[in-house]
This record gives structure tokens, sequence and C-alpha cells, in this order.
């Protein structure tokens, strides 16, 4: 279906086809496609095998080779349709390869980059089209940085494309854009805020494989003092510290040392990464004993002091996780920062899952070093417990439960009892475990509470019921089947003592 034309549009593509004074035409043609309805209509885009063959076999001067670029990029500019058309006309893009490093071009490829919605099947292209490597050594022929290049490389140097046969070419493309990532005078607001973004972009995505080598890790903390008025050119950073430091080449206690020579300096995103640092070279006891010999009695109170202001730097967090000790966790507990630390992180679980579940993961951990000495009380932390309002919490603290009839026990013992049941196996006999615990540590309160609840009783029968038909339903062929049965058999037995009738009736089916 065709769209009305203007005459001026209608005789710049007559003039085109047929290919006399192509300059002129050219010229004409690349004026009319500013026009986003001229440039979005049928007759452009059944134009653009014409315009493609032009390009190839009619600009010889460099007059018509700008005026022929002139054109593809208007006729690209937020045009997917345009773009996803012309990437079909291979001869194009081998005359486009010999063109790389040249202003124009890499405007052109910038257009690719620039709201599309095609960018998976662009990245693809580009990718296996190996545009990279011409444009990454185009990029120290001297003179000004194109920032067009470095955009479009971030456009299309992205994790869906890149296999680990990449990993050698990424370790040498990274020292490159981390030499890039320095102040450029030439530049305007505009272009230097453009250039600090897709650069941090490339460091990120470049160092998102299972393994690479991490000896550029040093020379990105300088890095975050560079360009501070971007807090994702700043997050990007962050996270390309926390890809290398997770690597399993990574890994020196000269790496920690290097680290801990930043902690003090004010960029708190560089503060973050190296908390992070030192959190991921920690693998082993050994390691733990190591770090904590070398950072002292301070590193916890310091970390605490931290102002954090974006909530992606509480994931060095995960330093705390791997270094707290039994002769530190009470530390952590009571440090009054520790409070407003699991408020920002609960209430913003939603949005960085991840880092949450790092805090879990500590908070679990400093319950199981904390409690086991008699002198401390979960009792003391019930502001805690509240707060997070995890199943996962809960379940650890139930060991530690007294025999009070207090609010906190009464909550542990419907959490444990009562709440749903979990799909995974290992999720299954954390609450089975649980259970055992508390039937063999307090079972005179949970009968007192079956006699004076009737809805905790019938949340008791139905997990029951259904925890008997998930054993007997399960796969006897799974590898934690037998695990997960003898728990629930053991829970069953126990559940034998609770002198209720109707529970010991259901606990006794389960044993049949």
């Amino acid at each position: 279906m065709s769209t009305e034309l203007s005459t001026t549009q209608q005789h710049a593509i007559d003039a085109v086809r047929a290919r006399n004074d192509t300059l002129v035409s050219l010229s004409e043609l690349g004026t009319q496609l500013r026009n986003p309805d001229f440039r979005n209509s049928p007759q452009v885009l059944e134009l653009i095998p014409t315009l493609a063959d032009i390009f190839v076999d009619d600009c010889h001067s460099e007059p018509l080779t700008l005026e022929a670029l002139r054109v593809l990029i208007n006729l690209t500019a937020d045009s997917d349709r345009n773009r996803c058309q012309i990437i079909t006309h291979a001869h194009l893009w081998r005359r486009v390869l010999g063109m790389v490093g040249t202003e124009r071009v890499s405007i052109l490829l910038a257009q690719f980059v620039r709201n599309t919605e095609c960018i998976s099947k662009f990245s693809q292209f580009f990718y296996k089209l190996g545009i990279h490597e011409p444009l990454v050594k185009s990029l120290f022929t001297g003179g000004e940085v194109d920032v067009a290049s470095v955009e479009f490389l971030a456009g299309v140097l992205v994790p869906e494309v890149l296999t680990p046969e990449f990993v050698p070419v990424a370790e040498r493309y990274l020292p490159v854009f981390v030499d890039l990532y320095r102040p450029h005078d030439d530049l305007d607001h505009e272009d230097t805020a453009e250039l600090y973004e897709s650069l941090s972009t490339l460091l990120y995505h470049l160092t998102q494989f299972d393994d690479m080598d991490t000896t550029v890790l040093p020379q990105l903390y300088p890095l975050f003092e560079q360009y501070t008025e971007s807090s994702s050119v700043s997050r990007q950073l962050f996270s390309t510290v926390g890809n290398l430091s997770s690597m399993h080449r990574f890994g020196t206690i000269a790496d920690v040392h290097t680290a801990l020579q930043w902690l003090p300096r004010g960029n708190l995103y560089r503060q973050a990464a190296a908390y992070l640092v030192v959190g991921n070279y920690v693998q082993s006891q050994a390691q733990c004993d190591e770090v904590n010999a070398l950072v002292g009695d301070t590193f916890i109170r310091d970390y605490f002091s931290t102002a954090f202001s974006d909530v992606v730097q509480y994931q060095s967090l995960h330093a705390i996780k791997n270094l707290v000790t039994s002769a530190t966790s009470k530390q952590v507990l009571d440090h009054p920062s520790f409070m407003g630390f699991s408020k920002v992180l609960i209430d913003n679980q939603s949005y960085y899952q991840e880092i949450f579940l790092t805090y879990l993961a500590c908070v679990k951990k400093l319950v199981r070093l904390t409690f086991n000495d008699v002198s401390t009380s979960i009792y003391e932390y019930e502001r805690l417990w509240s707060l997070v309002d995890s199943d996962e919490i809960y379940l650890c603290i139930c060991p530690f439960m007294d025999r009070s009839e207090c609010d906190l026990n009464q909550r542990l013992l419907t959490k444990v009892f009562c709440a749903e049941m979990p799909v995974e196996a290992t999720r299954v006999l954390d609450r089975l475990k649980a259970q055992a615990v508390v039937l063999k540590n307090n079972v005179e309160m949970v009968t007192r509470r079956l006699g004076a609840d009737s809805n905790f009783k019938n949340e008791v029968l139905v997990r029951l019921q259904k925890l008997g038909e998930m054993v007997s339903g399960s796969d006897e062929s799974h590898p934690q089947h037998q695990v997960v049965a003898n728990n629930a058999r053991y829970v069953a037995g126990a559940m034998m003592a609770v002198g209720d009738a109707e529970v010991v009736a259901a606990a006794r089916q389960m044993l049949v």
C-alpha cells in the first residue's frame, strides 16, 4: 500500500531510481528523509535495495560517499523497519567495514543502538559481521575520541552474543576501554556523559563471563572519581568490580591489600566495591582468618559507619557475611546501624532481590554464630525478627526458643507448623528439621497451643495431610526423597507426644 507523497518527495525517489546526477539526487533524498512520515513510507522501503547498490557501485568519490552515508543515516533514524531491511544487504556492509573509523560511518552505526526495539537482532548481526575489531582499533588512531563508536560498541557487545570464546578478546579490550576512561577536555557536557555511560556499560558487559583474567581490576578504583554525575555509570563500575572479583582466577591477599587502601576515601561506590572485593576473596575459613587478622577489630564498626547512599552499595554486605565469626557476630547485631541497614534492604527487596538474599544469608549466619552462646537470647532482637518477618529466619531462630508463652514463641509456632508447604526439597527439609527441634524441646508448648487455638490445630492437621501426600506422591528415585521421607516420619513420630487425639491420629497415618 502506497502513501501519498509530496511532489518534492516523489521527485527525490524518482531521481535516485534513475541514478542520474547521483550527488544531487542523494542530497535531495537525504534532506527529505529527515521527515519521519516520508522516511517510514512504503516507497522509501522499496528504495533501499537501490540505495545499497548505489552506495557500493556508484560512490567512488568522497563527496558521493559522504552524501550516501548521510542518506543512510537519515534513513535509519528511529526506524527499526528500515534498519532491519538495510542489514540484509551484505555487499553494503562489506564496504562499510572498509570505512570503519570515519565519522559518518560511526554515526550510521550508532543509529542501530538508539531508540530501537530490535537491539538483540542488531547486536547478533554486527557481532557476526565482526565490525567490533576494526572499530576498537580505530579508537586509537589519534585525535578526539569517537563517542558514537563507543556508544555503538556498548550497544552490540552485549552478554547475549558474547560466548566464552570471546574471553581472550574481552581481556584484550578491557585495558583499551579503561584507558579511554579519562578526562576528555575536547568534549562538551552531553558527549562526556554519553562517553562515560557507554564505557561503563562496555566494562560491565565484557566482564560477564564465568572466568577471565582479572589483572585490570586495580585500575578500576580510580575510575570512580572520573565521572560522578550519573549513578548508572557508578553502578556499572561497581558491578564490574563485583564481576571481576567473582572470577575463579581472582584472589590473592595482595588484591585485598589494594582494596583496603581505598576504603578510607570518599567515593561511596568505590568504598562499597572495595568491601565487595574483600568479601569475594574470602572463600574458606583459612581466608576468613587471614583477612580478619589483616583488617583488625574496627572493620565491622567502620563498615556500618559508612553512609551508603544507593541500595546497590549494600551488596557489599557480602564482606560482613563472609568475615563474621562467633567472636564478632553479636557486634554486628548490636551495631546501631544494623537495624537501619536491615530496613533499607527489606523495604527494597522486591527491586533488589539478589542483594536481599545476601542480607538474608548474612542474618542466618549471624543467628547460627550468635545464639549457641546461652548468654545471648533471641528475645533481645525481637524488633529485628519482626522487621525481617521471614520464614527462613524464623526457622533459624526456633532452635533457640525458651519455654515461655511469649508473643515471639507463639509467632514461631505459627511459622514453623502453619506456613505454606514449600515446593523445593531443601526448604521442606529445613521446615521439617525446625518442627523436629521444636517438638523435641517444646512439645508441652505445642500441646497447649493445640488445645487453645482451633485455627492452629486445623492448620497442623492440614499440613500433616499435605506432608503425607507429598511424601507418598514424590519420585522415589529422586536423591532427596528418602531424606525427606525419613525426616517427615520423624516429625510424625514426635507428634505422637502432643496429646491431641486428632493430631496423633493424623501423625499415625503417616507412619503406616
